[in-house]
Parts: structure tokens; sequence; C-alpha cells
């Protein structure tokens, strides 16, 4: 199933040192997987259905995995721990497909630059990117919602776009996949 390989490549511009798959289904359980040092360029293949099941709510494990994989790029336990913790409501109790990702460290200066003065002797700065991950099965039951002549699915499809975080996000890339008035028939 094409549904179930996830096709990651990385344009981040320099290695990405750490990152994790994440998924949320919505029967509440979880799944996810680790990956290191995916050079500039390079892809990865993961087999969603081969991802570590997570075991429930809060998985201890993903937590403590996350946690290290910060403190290893420099940060405090405690600054590790806050990242991870200010997450989790909302990126990993929240059905969905994402990856998140240490941004290479030399893109960090120029995402957010930072002048310090007087200079520290030494500055660390990570910063995680998130993906959200959209399945080709969503996108075409939102295409259905969007394009339905049913007011109650059109109606289901407006709450969507209008209470959700990532509402106008997934109505622009419902748009995208409309067809052109050219294309119709």
């Amino acid at each position: 199933n094409k549904e179930e390989v996830l096709n990651i490549k990385n344009n981040a511009g320099g290695e990405i040192p750490y990152g994790v798959v994440y998924e949320k289904l919505p029967d509440g359980t979880m799944r996810w997987a680790e990956f290191w040092n995916l050079k500039e360029g390079s892809g990865l293949d993961f087999e969603v259905s081969d991802m570590k099941a997570g075991d429930g709510h809060f998985d201890r494990h993903l937590y403590a995995a996350m946690v290290r994989e910060l403190e290893g790029q420099g940060l405090f336990r405690s600054e590790s721990e806050a990242m991870v913790q200010t997450w989790w409501k909302s990126y990993f109790d929240a059905p969905g497909l994402r990856i998140f990702w240490v941004l290479p460290e030399g893109k960090v200066s120029q995402v957010l630059p930072l002048d310090v003065k007087p200079a520290p002797k030494k500055t660390v700065r990570v910063i995680v990117g998130r993906s959200e991950v959209l399945r080709p099965s969503q996108e075409r039951e939102w295409l259905e919602l969007a394009n339905s002549k049913d007011n109650n699915l059109r109606t289901l499809w407006s709450n969507l776009v209008y209470q959700n975080r990532f509402g106008l996000a997934y109505q622009e890339r419902i748009r995208q996949l409309m067809p052109k008035p050219s294309e119709q028939k």
C-alpha cells in the first residue's frame, strides 16, 4: 500500500542530526520511529506499518528518546524536557502523521539571527521543525467534502477549515488539488 510508505527527503540545507516520524491514529493509538544524520539531499523511505507502537496516551519511551536526543544537541535536560512537554498535548495527542526534525546547526542563525552583546562564551540553539503529513486518502476525502453538493457535507468541510488550527492550510491544499476549469468535462 503506497499510503503506508512515507518518503522523506532532506532539503533543509544541511544534515538533519535527528528526527522522529510520529502518528497518532484515530483510535487513539500511536506509533513512531527515529532517524539520525540524514544528509542534505538524501532521502528515507519509512514503512509506516513498521513503526514502533506507542504505549498509550503518554509514551514514556518516545518522551525519553526525544529528551535524550535534544540533550545530545547541546540543550540542558530541563530545556529538552520543557520543549517536549510543551508539544505533547497539541502535537502528540492530536491525531495525524507528522515529522519532527532538528534543523541543521548551520541553518539556525539564518532562520533566526541572534546578536548578543557582550558575546557569551558559548551559545547553543536548537530549532525543531514539524511537518504535518497528509495521506492521499485524507486529501481525497476532503476534496469530496469541499466539492459536495450536500449541505451537511459542505458544513463538515467548513467546520474543519475554520475550527482546526491547520484548517486554512488544508483548504489551500485542497484548492491545489481541485481540477482546473479547463480540466473539467
